[in-house]
């Protein structure tokens, strides 16, 4: 099995700019975090989602470039192996956010409408 993520390299980023306008991301070894996730709790949160997704489909193979080509479209658009990563990521992100005490609303109304800066690409 050839995986993209090599977990001897994994590393975790705060980035001010993101690649796409959503406060977490993976590629290149990286799970990134926008900056303005400034609560602790969150930002380990948006981390823990992101790990899920990554280690999810790398497992089924699916390459980088085409997790970025997805992006691109609306979420009911998107291969359900990644709206199927992305359901389980947000239900392990909720135990996440109960397990410390914390209202799942709350968090995921600011994850919402939290304003990303994005890179121009």
């Amino acid at each position: 099995m050839v995986l993209s993520f090599d977990l001897k390299k994994l590393r975790f980023k705060i980035a001010d700019k993101m690649r796409f306008d959503d406060p977490g991301d993976f590629y290149d070894n990286k799970i990134v975090i926008y900056s303005g996730v400034e609560n602790e709790v969150y930002k380990r949160a948006v981390a823990l989602h992101e790990f899920f997704e990554a280690m999810a489909l790398d497992l089924y193979q699916i390459k980088p470039f085409q997790i970025d080509e997805w992006d691109k479209f609306p979420r009911n658009k998107r291969p359900k192996i990644y709206q199927d990563a992305h359901k389980y990521a947000l239900k392990a992100e909720r135990l996440f956010i109960k397990f410390l005490g914390q209202d799942w609303k709350t968090y995921y109304d600011f994850i919402k409408k939290i304003k990303v800066k994005v890179k121009c690409n």
